[in-house]
């Protein structure tokens, strides 16, 4: 009993010292921000910045910076890209998630899900800017890795295979998009994560539909509709696309009564 304390202990220690690393990660992360947007370079004196420039001018600064740790300036390079991603500025998100995994991978190894997940949002950039067969390179080899070393009891295990299914669907490859999506929907039953699952059954809908399977598409859709009604599901965006979608789903099966309801 004694050792079992011990190690209890030194687990408790070791979750204790990563809380603290991270708190202080996310600090350093809000002061820099913070730094950057208070103080904007405004060489020719208008005193109107946009986001996009100001960003731009976060990114010019991190990247000639060298007084912040690795981990640091690795979760900046992400926190900047999915700002870009925001502004629908993909190349910009590319650049920087690329510079974050490279990180990753140098502070905890190839196959950490730190770095597999940061891979990820290099895809995600890469299929969202319409570059979707690199995106399917890039996306092919985080999820082989991470079927390898992850386990499926972890939830980015699985929302990784969806962000590939994501890139097959955006390249046309509907088959494998929705093969891949169903197999995502069956390992997530046991999370409870309603937006994450939310999001990916509202992509099978999508792509059933682009693949003219139009029953199977209005029932995988009508239940996320029926969720939301009924109070089980938060309202969301991506639950009110899931809802427009069905509706043209209704339209172009000719059941326009139900479009209008």
């Amino acid at each position: 009993q004694a050792e079992i304390a011990r190690e209890s202990e030194q687990a408790a220690k070791e979750s204790l010292a990563i809380a603290e690393k991270e708190q202080a990660v996310a600090h350093a992360t809000a002061h820099f921000l913070q730094n950057v947007f208070s103080s904007p370079n405004d060489e020719q004196g208008t005193r109107v910045w946009t986001v996009e420039a100001m960003l731009d001018q976060a990114a010019d600064r991190l990247e000639k910076n060298t007084d912040m740790t690795e981990e640091i300036t690795r979760n900046l390079y992400l926190v900047l890209s999915f700002t870009y991603r925001s502004l629908e500025q993909f190349e910009q998100m590319e650049h920087l998630a690329r510079k974050s995994a490279e990180l990753s991978e140098k502070i905890y190894g190839k196959d950490h899900t730190i770095s597999l997940t940061t891979w990820e949002t290099v895809g995600q950039a890469h299929y969202m800017g319409g570059e979707s067969e690199k995106a399917i390179e890039i996306l092919e080899e985080a999820v082989a890795r991470a079927r390898k070393h992850l386990s499926p009891e972890e939830m980015k295990y699985w929302t990784i295979q969806f962000s590939l299914a994501s890139a097959y669907a955006k390249a046309g490859r509907m088959e494998e998009a929705i093969s891949l999506t169903r197999t995502v929907i069956v390992g997530l039953e046991p999370f409870d994560a309603p937006v994450e699952k939310t999001e990916i059954l509202s992509g099978l809908g999508s792509y059933l539909g682009r693949d003219k399977q139009w029953e199977e598409a209005i029932a995988c859709l009508e239940s996320i509709a029926e969720e939301r009604r009924t109070g089980a599901l938060a309202i969301s965006r991506r639950s009110w696309v899931a809802e427009r979608t069905l509706m043209e789903a209704y339209l172009l099966t000719g059941q326009s009564e139900k479009a209008v309801e």
